[in-house]
């Protein structure tokens, strides 16, 4: 016969329990860690992407003037060189505008509205209003919505 005492259903029960909530924990804090890694990752590499662009503006705003000066000299010999200066510096200005044009209606229209919360707002107002109007105690009379 075995001696050793069975421990009650219920100690089984609670160690089972207290056994997955700690699993659970364990897992809960790999993926929290996982995810901060892969975060770091790519924060490192979204601000290299970013330097390396950032270092080649210079180089292409010198190409952008040096094209735009040859192509006025192209045009001066057939229309004049004040002219040709001209028609480029129109273009520039023609192609710049109207990409900064649609640019500025792209961000108006994709602009975040929080249409949600400040519907939620109102009703909290409303809500407070009726609140207020129906008090019994002077302290929530006061509450101004």
């Amino acid at each position: 016969m075995d001696a050793s005492p069975t421990p009650p259903p219920e100690a089984e029960i609670g160690a089972a329990l207290k056994s997955m909530s700690d699993g659970a924990s364990r897992l809960m804090s790999a993926h929290l860690e996982l995810f901060r890694t892969e975060l770091k990752a790519d924060a490192k590499r979204l601000g290299r992407d970013a330097a390396m662009g950032a270092a080649a503006v210079p180089f292409l705003a010198v190409a952008f003037a040096m094209l735009n000066v040859s192509l006025a000299f192209g045009l001066g010999s057939f229309i004049g060189l004040g002219w040709g200066f001209f028609v480029v510096g129109l273009v520039d200005a023609l192609v710049g505008g109207g990409v900064g044009l649609a640019s500025s209606r792209k961000l108006k229209a994709d602009a975040p509205r929080f249409d949600d919360t400040a519907a939620e707002l109102r009703r909290d107002r409303d809500w407070l209003k009726t609140m207020r109007a129906n008090a019994d105690t002077p302290a929530l009379a006061r509450v101004r919505p």
